[in-house]
């Protein structure tokens, strides 16, 4: 892994092509753009690196899981809370629209009878 560094440190999308295991290494280790929200659905260790990694630099080699990380991040962008008001305001909506709908399951599992006609039915 050392070694891959090394080649990384000279040209990351050389090292990226011989070592990496991501889809992205057919080219050259590019990713992204991404948002926040989306480098946590990595982990949190993942997003650390990525965020901890300054524009144009490499990141230190770290494990996480069974995997080995090193990262190049090409370049960030900041926004308002403005700007990400729609994301935060859908990503909110979502997790309220499918705890509802789980309530509902529960609820109309309470409401319903059923009857099963098989002699050897077992409930999942």
């Amino acid at each position: 892994m050392e070694q891959a560094r090394k080649i990384a440190l000279r040209d990351f999308s050389s090292a990226a092509r011989k070592y990496s295991d991501r889809p992205s290494k057919s080219r050259g280790g590019l990713e992204g753009p991404y948002r926040i929200d989306e480098l946590l659905q990595e982990g949190r260790e993942f997003a650390g690196l990525v965020m901890s990694t300054k524009p144009g630099t490499l990141s230190r080699l770290v494990k996480i899981g069974s995997a080995y990380y090193i990262v190049k991040t090409v370049n960030t962008k900041s926004f308002s809370l403005e700007e990400v008001y729609g994301h935060i305001r859908a990503h909110l909506y979502q997790e309220n629209e499918q705890a509802a709908f789980a309530q509902w399951i529960q609820e109309q599992r309470k409401r319903i009878n059923v009857t099963v006609f098989l002699n050897n039915y077992t409930e999942i």
